[in-house]
């Protein structure tokens, strides 16, 4: 009966220590996880990365088509107006030139004419 509380105690540290193994088995298991996780999140941070890299490359490219469009939607604005002008310029011009060419034809027909 001297052995019996003995016994007792090795039974339930044996419990114990058994429980405690399961639970580092367990937590190996759960670590050896959480790496493969961890390794995937590294791997979706590189992507991000090199994403990121890829949208600031395609944003500088955009950056300078706009900026060139732009540069010639404004050359071509102003090449636009000036010739306009000419062309309002060549207009009045050929109505005054044509006004004049009838003044003299009015004028040679009133020379030409005998009566």
């Amino acid at each position: 009966m001297a052995d019996e509380p003995d016994n007792l105690m090795l039974r339930l540290l044996r419990e114990i220590r058994a429980e405690l193994q399961e639970i580092k088995a367990k937590q190996a298991e759960h670590d050896q996880r959480f790496a493969t996780i961890d390794q995937r999140f590294v791997t979706v941070d590189q992507r991000f990365v090199t994403m990121a890299e890829h949208i600031d490359e395609r944003f500088d490219e955009m950056r300078d088509v706009l900026t060139h469009t732009f540069g010639l939607v404004g050359t071509n604005d102003l090449k636009l107006r000036e010739h306009n002008a000419r062309l309002r310029d060549n207009d009045s011009w050929r109505k005054r030139t044509d006004a004049s060419i009838a003044t003299i034809e009015s004028r040679l027909g009133k020379l030409e004419d005998p009566s």
